[in-house]
């Protein structure tokens, strides 16, 4: 019986092994809907829902940061502490999670190849950035010189 048989006789009570279910797009619940959810109604009478996309502002911070998300390392470390030299009298926003680091301020972020560099002691290419680079936050301009995290619009 697959997984999803075992689903469908469990909402419906049936013990009785039956065909597998085509596809199940959404999930299926008979007494718990999570919180932000619609409820719909199908003709076998179970409550299907689907999880909203509306974000509310109590537990969202909504923010103007900017920056790169780096693979924990070498290079996150020397990217935090030129982060503190080449955004000076920025806030700087520091998350170091052990497997990744997300570094940000407030509407724009620059990271020299200069500055890496220095903190490295050894010749840095942005390229290398580049492989150790996660993900990021805004948009992005890559030099050979320096790399710089943006934002065209504001909240």
């Amino acid at each position: 019986m697959s997984f999803f048989s075992k689903i469908k006789n469990m909402v419906s009570g049936s013990t009785v092994e039956s065909d597998p279910v085509e596809s199940v797009d959404t999930v299926v619940s008979q007494d718990v809907v999570p919180e932000n959810t619609q409820e719909t109604t199908t003709p076998s009478e179970a409550v299907i829902t689907e999880r909203s996309t509306t974000v509310s502002d109590e537990n969202h911070e909504i923010n103007n940061r900017v920056g790169p998300i780096i693979r924990g390392g070498e290079v996150a470390e020397a990217a935090i502490e030129a982060a503190e030299i080449d955004n000076e009298g920025k806030e700087l926003f520091v998350e170091d999670k052990k497997a990744y680091v997300r570094i940000a301020t407030d509407h724009e972020f620059i990271l020299k190849r200069e500055t890496m560099e220095e903190m490295l002691g050894r010749p840095f290419e942005m390229r290398e950035l580049e492989i150790n680079l996660s993900s990021f936050a805004g948009l992005i301009d890559m030099g050979t010189d320096q790399v710089l995290f943006y934002l065209n619009k504001t909240v």
